[in-house]
């Protein structure tokens, strides 16, 4: 590829849910293969994903959602909401394009990477003539099918269609009518996410008591309903009620997006833990800046997906900080890691089975070990940044 390349990243989000932490590290990998490209990443708000691009060295610009954009979701919306929401948006969605077409410009992009279905739309009807297009692909289109209507009448706009997983790169491939899409598992930052390093006192971030005797589960995630905070709720009151085991429970993370209907609110989830009587055993850190800390302050690392996980990024990221993962055997998950060989699978919404992973998991501390040394060996492996930056120069380049 030549040496003076533009390329402009276009995401829906400018927190760091697993969508921009993906982003993030494969802008860092494409800084060092390619330094002489201008890098610019636009969001539709300020937040910390754009101050960790500047820190990097790439521009930064906001151009702001319509309202009526950032609160479209089809998660939790009736039909008729829907189409309700998707009027406002068609009023005010063209000066929106507009000036995201007027800013392309602007720049000179020479390629535009898209990162959400949010931006993905907005790409594809913004992008300047000659300017290559490259859709990534984070999430299943199928269960959504306004969305998946959409999109397909738009993926000819786009150059490049790349996935995340093998299961979103099939689930796309159905929905799109497109065999052509690639996949290009994310990446995690090894150097960041390591077994030694500093640690967090999660206890005093949750306002309870020391945790030093015990054993930490957590579970690591946005708010989004899909998550599993529930489940997570269930297996922990379990091995609570049937064993009084040693343990604390943390709940790290926090709302990120603002499509209505889509995540829980804190109260909520504090009612939950409240009914069942574990406030005193399951507490709230809210989202963490830094999250490879955070990871290293936990003995055991939960992933509770009720839906199908895309890609899964926790996982990589605790198999990389050398943590056991007990996660959902369905999805993009699956794709990740060997089950007890680099991680315990269970099935998904079976709290039952899950509080019995995490058993045998604080039973035996030297299993522990073992399932976090060899997860650590597989992220190497298979979750390299440059790996993922050179396979992404292949879908730049076409």
């Amino acid at each position: 590829m030549t040496s003076d390349h533009r390329l402009v990243c276009l995401t829906t989000s400018a927190a760091c849910g697993g969508a921009e932490t993906s982003l993030l590290t494969l802008l860092r990998a494409l800084r060092n293969q390619e330094p002489t490209w201008a890098i610019t990443v636009i969001a539709p708000a300020s937040g910390p994903l754009l101050g960790k691009c500047r820190s990097l060295g790439l521009s930064t610009l906001v151009i702001p959602y319509p309202a009526a954009l950032s609160r479209l979701g089809e998660s939790g919306s009736t039909h008729g909401r829907l189409i309700g929401q998707g009027m406002r948006v068609a009023v005010t969605l063209p000066q929106y394009v507009t000036r995201l077409r007027r800013s392309l410009r602007d720049i000179g992009a020479t390629i535009v990477h898209s990162n959400g279905v949010k931006a993905h739309v907005a790409a594809a009807l913004a992008k300047p003539r000659g300017v290559r297009l490259v859709w990534h692909l984070h999430d299943y289109l199928q269960p959504r099918p306004m969305t998946t209507a959409l999109l397909r009448r738009l993926a000819r706009r786009a150059d490049a269609i790349v996935a995340n997983s093998e299961s979103v790169r099939a689930d796309a491939a159905l929905a799109l009518g497109d065999t052509g899409i690639r996949r290009v598992h994310n990446a995690v930052d090894l150097t960041v996410f390591k077994p030694d390093g500093h640690r967090m006192d999660l206890a005093a971030l949750a306002g309870l008591p020391d945790d030093a005797s015990l054993v930490r589960v957590g579970l690591v995630a946005t708010f989004a309903r899909w998550k599993g905070h529930e489940v997570f709720i269930e297996a922990i009151e379990r091995l609570h009620t049937r064993a009084r085991l040693d343990l604390r429970a943390y709940i790290i993370g926090g709302a990120v997006y603002e499509t209505e209907g889509s995540q829980w609110s804190i109260d909520e989830l504090k009612r939950l833990v409240c009914a069942r009587g574990l406030s005193h055993v399951i507490g709230f850190t809210g989202h963490l800046d830094d999250v490879p800390a955070a990871m290293r302050s936990l003995d055991i690392v939960v992933h509770a997906s009720t839906a199908p996980e895309p890609f899964g990024m926790v996982i990589a990221e605790s198999m990389a900080s050398a943590r056991p993962v007990v996660a959902v055997d369905t999805g993009g998950a699956s794709e990740l890691f060997s089950d007890r060989i680099d991680g315990l699978a269970y099935p998904a919404r079976n709290a039952a089975e899950l509080a019995e992973r995490i058993a045998s998991l604080m039973a035996d501390p030297s299993w522990r070990a073992v399932l976090g040394a060899e997860a650590r060996r597989t992220a190497c492996a298979r979750f390299s940044p440059d790996r993922m930056a050179s396979e992404f120069r292949e879908a730049y380049r076409g």
